[in-house]
């Protein structure tokens, strides 16, 4: 007897993620620093292919930061891949993960019209 153990809500979760990834032009990957390899969801990856994905590494300031420079240098050999370990208590980094993004896709941040965004690709101040 064979017993298979995958949820109806992650198989429905697959399936939803299947249908819009092409419309996709970057993942964002949210793993736990202090135990990236057992937060990672095996399915992404093989779901993703090449398209590129940032794992955002949260709680890097409860993980060991040498293990923490390990991981990111693991996970940077694969493809398209990027790291970036933010701290719990500095929700600011986000900003920076704009960034990231952006230069990520750099064709996709020349074809905006940057004149009435900020540096961060938000409605500026100004216009």
């Amino acid at each position: 007897m064979t017993i298979h153990w995958y949820p109806g809500h992650m198989h429905k979760a697959q399936k939803y993620m299947i249908e819009l990834l092409p419309q996709v032009d970057l993942l964002i990957e949210i793993l736990d620093a202090r135990i990236p390899w057992s937060s990672e969801n095996p399915a992404i990856a093989r779901l993703r292919g090449e398209k590129p994905c940032i794992k955002v590494l949260s709680k890097s300031d409860l993980a060991d930061p040498a293990v923490t420079a390990l991981w990111q240098a693991r996970f940077e050999q694969q493809r398209n891949v990027k790291t970036f370990p933010t701290r719990s208590d500095q929700p600011a980094g986000i900003k920076a993960l704009l960034g990231l993004c952006r230069s990520m896709l750099p064709e996709r941040a020349a074809s905006r019209n940057t004149s009435s965004r900020d540096e961060y690709g938000g409605p500026s101040e100004k216009g």
